[in-house]
């Protein structure tokens, strides 16, 4: 489903529109052109609706490339390895993340807790990926015509990772689980979810000036995207946090 001039929107679960499998965040590709990067993968039990709706929006799977990770969360990294064996598309990623998707580390991304709470079916598995790049705050590379930046945004986990992405004076976030529409987070009571880092990503966030937003979950905005940060900026000049989704 096409969603801005070089966005689509892939997949999206219970906390999304429901195009795919419940357990899926919004699943985006960002066409470069020459070139496309998805942004995230799914929880894993999408992977042949991702490539119809490709198909079904005119784009060329053969031109998939990267898949750019926010975070390891299943939701997010579970189809990871499917894809890559479909399409040979390299992941590109932060060093928490990449240490847990290499070795399939399931206690990495607190899914063997996530089950034993009923989040996710027991049989589910974090299968092991290779990553092909490992990124710092600030690293940037392109996605053909599109100039990507990596910004390193802790706090929903220690490994959240944000991409700024810029082409022809335009400038479109993708934030993962960092913020949502209305300003909100999502806190969650796990051993990498910082209130501390938290604090810390939003003021820093609350700089940037942005259009399109695109976040994990719940709905994206095509314009004043900054609107929604500074929304979640405004609870912490009164000292309170902003409301979980």
């Amino acid at each position: 489903m096409k969603i801005d001039e070089r966005v689509h929107l892939l997949a999206s679960g219970a906390q999304g529109v429901r195009m795919t499998h419940d357990l899926d965040c919004n699943v985006y590709l960002l066409n470069g052109g020459t070139e496309y990067a998805l942004i995230d993968a799914g929880v894993g039990d999408s992977v042949q609706q991702v490539e119809a709706v490709m198909l079904a929006d005119g784009l060329d799977p053969r031109k998939l490339r990267y898949i750019l990770l926010t975070h390891g969360h299943l939701d997010h990294s579970g189809a990871c390895h499917a894809i890559y064996e479909r399409f040979r598309c390299q992941v590109i990623c932060s060093d928490l993340t990449a240490n847990a998707l290499e070795n399939g580390d399931e206690d990495a991304i607190h899914l063997r807790v996530a089950k034993e709470v009923g989040a996710y079916p027991a049989h589910y598995r974090l299968t092991p990926c290779p990553v092909k790049q490992r990124v710092a705050d600030g690293d940037s590379f392109q996605v053909g015509d599109c100039h990507v930046t990596a910004l390193l945004t802790p706090g929903h986990s220690k490994d959240m990772t944000s991409f700024l992405v810029r082409y022809n004076r335009r400038t479109l976030f993708f934030c993962g689980d960092t913020i949502f529409h209305g300003g909100k987070i999502l806190l969650m009571n796990v051993a990498d979810c910082s209130v501390q880092d938290y604090a810390g990503t939003i003021r820093r966030l609350g700089e940037l000036r942005l259009e399109a937003f695109f976040p994990g979950h719940l709905l994206w905005v095509l314009r004043d995207g900054d609107s929604h940060i500074k929304t979640a900026l405004s609870y912490m000049d009164k000292f309170l946090f902003p409301p979980n989704i």
